[in-house]
């Protein structure tokens, strides 16, 4: 930051388009990765839905990690190579939307309404009671 400056007015740091280019390419990346992590929620909880309730529990706890590991090395290998970060970003918005898409198929297992009239329940009266 230049204060004592003796040119007045603003002083022209970057270039806009350039700017302008980096930030499209980079909203770019990320609607990608939304994409991905959409059809990726979609195709778990319709096509492989199956397959998902029959795992195993090892394979559940893999998928609880897998993210922080790939978080961990986007973070220490972006910066020295731009293509396999993409990648690994790629892979990491796979990876949630399989684990978004399992967590709502566990959560929309009990009737929804249950679950609001619970809670209604536990603040009413002070006890717990389950709908069946």
């Amino acid at each position: 930051m230049d204060n004592f400056s003796n040119t007045p007015g603003r002083r022209q740091v970057q270039d806009i388009s350039a700017v302008n280019s980096f930030l499209t390419k980079m909203y770019s990346l990320m609607i990608l990765a939304v994409l991905v992590s959409a059809a990726t929620a979609f195709l778990t909880t319709t096509v492989f839905a199956s397959a998902i309730a029959n795992m195993s529990q090892a394979v559940y706890w893999i998928i609880v990690f897998v993210p922080i590991v790939l978080c961990m090395t986007i973070s220490f290998k972006a910066a020295k190579n731009p293509t396999l970060g993409i990648v690994l970003l790629l892979i990491l918005s796979a990876v949630y939307g399989f684990e978004f898409a399992f967590i709502r198929s566990i959560y929309f297992r009990f009737n929804r309404w249950c679950l609001f009239i619970s809670s209604w329940r536990v603040r009413s009266n002070g006890r717990l009671r389950f709908c069946n």
